[in-house]
């Protein structure tokens, strides 16, 4: 386990962990989010890729529809 902050609370989590691994965790669809870690925005195309780890400052940024 590792701590990271995510949407200013500290988590726990087992890490590295790929961000398509952690939006799954969470039961987020990726389709409606965006993902900042470390204050980068990462790339849809990186999710599988890009891993969090221990220390990590992580943003959740969801749309919501509506009119």
């Amino acid at each position: 386990m590792a701590q990271v902050t995510l949407n200013g609370k500290k988590e726990n989590l087992n890490c590295p962990l790929l961000v398509s691994e952690f939006l799954l965790s969470k039961k987020i669809d990726p389709d409606r989010v965006v993902v900042e870690i470390n204050r980068a925005i990462i790339q849809k195309e990186e999710y599988h890729t890009r891993k969090i780890s221990p220390g990590d400052t992580i943003e959740l940024i969801s749309f919501v529809g509506g009119g």
